[in-house]
């Protein structure tokens, strides 16, 4: 297993060095880097919830039509 993991993270530093000229790769690199430190943060429980959002159970909408037909 770690020899899948080292060849994994040279696979990673080789595609870097490829794309290290491009921007938009750069950019969407520094987003996802954010994201996880974001989702580092909040741990294993989530985000708490918001205020006055209620945690109302989902209740499937009524169809009216009749069982049994």
């Amino acid at each position: 297993m770690d020899k899948i993991r080292e060849l994994h993270q040279q696979l990673r530093e080789k595609l870097d060095a490829k794309l290290a000229n491009n921007t938009e790769y750069q950019q969407l690199k520094k987003q996802l880097e954010e994201m996880r430190a974001y989702w580092k943060e909040m741990g294993p429980g989530g985000p708490p919830p918001e205020p006055g959002a209620g945690n109302k159970p989902q209740v499937a909408p009524k169809t009216g039509g009749k069982r049994g037909k």
